[in-house]
């Protein structure tokens, strides 16, 4: 009897502690506001932007994606806007694939960057409300080869083989699920609204 007696008197000196546990302070509500006053601020012409909300990190507030209308060499110039202690984080990004890994903080970008520059890859993650690029590959087109095409392969600025390079690539790319960003846009308007 004594057993029992203790164990309900612990419970009942017990129990107001719990509802001293800490919640998370942002609301569904809160990051709503922090992104449409993000918006209302840097986006004059809205009609021009798509939008996503995506789950790239692994908090429960969504990250906002912005892809403009303007291109610069056929990659997309996009802004990831994300909170991080109740403040609006922003980097942008230019590619032409995006795909992001829901909740496991990784985005898998893809450009063709320009001049002499035939690929460049990247795998980056949010820290602190900006990016962390974890590694990049480069395909870089060499002309000055007796009129021959040659191309070099990077690996984190390292020059590395054509076949260690797409071992690389392929290794590390199949870890996760990915999901395109593009499937999900819709007028930025519209994602600020709901």
């Amino acid at each position: 009897m004594k057993k029992i007696i203790t164990i309900i008197m612990t419970i009942v000196l017990l129990f107001p502690c719990f509802g001293n546990m800490p919640v998370q302070a942002r609301t569904k509500t809160d990051w709503q506001k922090l992104y449409q006053n993000y918006v209302s601020k840097n986006y004059t012409d809205i009609d021009s932007y798509e939008a996503a909300l995506i789950y790239i990190d692994k908090d429960d507030v969504p990250e906002l994606y912005i892809k403009s209308s303007e291109s610069f060499m056929a990659n997309d110039v996009c802004t990831i806007v994300t909170i991080k202690k109740n403040k609006v984080k922003t980097f942008d990004l230019s590619n032409q694939k995006m795909l992001y890994a829901p909740k496991k903080n990784r985005m898998y970008c893809h450009c063709g960057a320009g001049t002499f520059i035939i690929e460049y890859l990247k795998i980056s993650q949010i820290k602190n409300g900006k990016e962390k690029v974890l590694w990049n590959a480069i395909i870089d087109q060499d002309p000055t080869y007796n009129n021959k095409v040659v191309y070099d392969y990077y690996i984190n600025n390292k020059k590395v083989s054509t076949k260690k390079y797409k071992a690389y690539v392929k290794k590390t790319t199949k870890k996760y699920k990915w999901k395109n960003v593009e499937k999900e846009l819709k007028p930025l308007e519209q994602i600020i609204d709901t």
